[in-house]
């Protein structure tokens, strides 16, 4: 089954007036929650008042509640997974302005303890079910104020064990740990993908912003070929990753529903000066607006990609439409990959419009998405609206109601012993080891542990 992952912003609540209530979840499996900051080398909330404490009257909150109920997106988000039991929430840890310190957390093993324990606690307290780490970028890339160091890779690996180990202590939790990597071979080829696969359950591909306000010339900023070999593209981005050692069933190809513009500009590969002023920032503009007035639609078949023009200002365009997702989409599925993912939900079109991007990929992914049920049971939450909801029951409340200690992770690491590492990547096999790992369906290096099976004696 395929997955359909969404971004929400905690600040499109402000400006832009989009709520998690205004999120039409068609055509939808996952909502990235964007973003949590990192203090002290743990998971914070990035923006308390829109995370948690905004009351949002006639939304199931109300000024007469409780001390402690949780409010805010976080709440919204969490009554939207009780409507619609197939959607399932993550917190996106992060970002482009948010990673500065990931190189640090990663390079020692108690940072890596300290930040996996925050972020399982976090997700936990808030009712989602998955965390997404949003590095941007290990070794190179990103904010030049960021900490960075060549071996950023090996201990990325690291970290994503480290994540491991401490989910299988919560052996009745499917809890999954995503991550947004760079479609950008220049920073996709830091990633030591083929070490990470193991320990990652999706790669959100950021298949955009190949081009932008810091290229030297204009041209398509998430294009699916290239038009040559030395220019970035999503099919460029993706071939590396499968070559790397990247399951592709678990790389999830992200489509920007915004446009990057360059200002007097005579075409494609030509250079500009600046990008106009965008619509929340500048020469960044939201799918609803386009294509401006005045600026004629174009396609270039060589790159699979669509982009505006206006003759006039000499203003240019690039941006996905549902002609250039539509073809993503199908390319998406002849490959086997995993899925789609899109940049961000308050930017599109509404969804009844014929030109909404994610109307467009449920036109392609819905009859293949996963509608396996979200989590609804957090007996270890503060919170008394979270976590005495009905469906949780007493047997689950006694089992989940803890949060385990250093010692009690150990006992329980799937790096133990060979059952736990079977048990790590196939959870059922946990009931009946010997039985699944000779049944044909595991790994050789599972089977090369296991003991001799036994002789059968005949009977006297």
């Amino acid at each position: 089954m395929l997955v359909s992952v969404a971004y929400f912003i905690s600040w499109g609540i402000y400006a832009r007036n989009f709520n998690v209530w205004n999120i039409n979840p068609t055509g939808l499996t996952h909502i990235n929650y964007a973003f949590a900051n990192i203090a002290d080398g743990k998971v914070v909330l990035g923006d308390p008042w829109a995370d948690t404490d905004k009351v949002n009257e006639g939304h199931g909150d109300s000024w007469n509640d409780p001390p402690n109920y949780l409010h805010g997106n976080f709440y919204q988000l969490f009554r939207l997974k009780q409507q619609y039991r197939w959607i399932k929430t993550g917190i996106s840890v992060g970002g482009w302005t948010w990673s500065g310190s990931f190189s640090n957390i990663a390079a020692t093993d108690a940072g890596r303890k300290m930040f996996v324990t925050s972020a399982l606690n976090f997700i936990l307290t808030y009712g989602m079910d998955y965390v997404d780490l949003d590095w941007e970028y290990p070794v190179s890339g990103g904010l030049p104020e960021n900490s960075r160091r060549p071996e950023d890779g090996t201990n990325l690996v690291l970290l994503l064990q480290e994540f491991k180990r401490q989910i299988a202590a919560y052996p009745g939790r499917n809890i999954k740990v995503t991550m947004a990597v760079s479609c950008g071979l220049v920073t996709l080829v830091n990633y030591k993908l083929a070490q990470m696969d193991p320990y990652i359950d999706y790669y959100n591909m950021m298949c955009y912003d190949f081009t932008g306000s810091f290229s030297p010339v204009a041209d398509h900023q998430s294009n699916l070929f290239g038009r040559d070999a030395s220019v970035d593209s999503v099919i460029k981005a993706v071939d590396y990753a499968i070559a790397s050692g990247a399951d592709r069933k678990k790389l999830v190809i992200g489509v920007p529903i915004y446009g990057r513009g360059f200002a007097q500009c005579s075409g494609l590969t030509q250079p500009f000066s600046g990008g106009g002023p965008g619509t929340w920032e500048p020469g960044v503009y939201d799918q609803k607006v386009l294509p401006l007035a005045g600026c004629t639609q174009l396609w270039e078949p060589v790159s699979n990609a669509s982009f505006c023009y206006n003759q006039a200002s000499k203003m240019l365009i690039s941006y996905d439409t549902p002609t250039s997702v539509s073809y993503k989409m199908q390319w998406l599925l002849s490959m086997g990959l995993g899925g789609s993912m899109f940049w961000e939900l308050s930017a599109d079109y509404p969804f009844s419009s014929d030109q909404s991007l994610q109307r467009m990929i449920n036109i392609w992914l819905g009859p293949y998405l996963d509608k396996s049920n979200n989590e609804l049971c957090y007996p270890m939450s503060p919170y008394g609206n979270i976590n005495n909801v009905a469906g949780c029951s007493p047997a689950r409340r006694l089992r989940d109601n803890f949060r385990p200690d250093e010692k009690y992770i150990e006992s329980h690491s799937p790096f133990k012993s060979p059952r736990n590492r079977l048990a790590l990547f196939y959870p059922r096999a946990h009931y009946n080891y010997t039985a699944f790992a000779q049944s044909g369906r595991c790994p050789r290096w599972f089977v090369d542990v296991l003991p001799p099976a036994p002789v059968p004696v005949e009977p006297k």
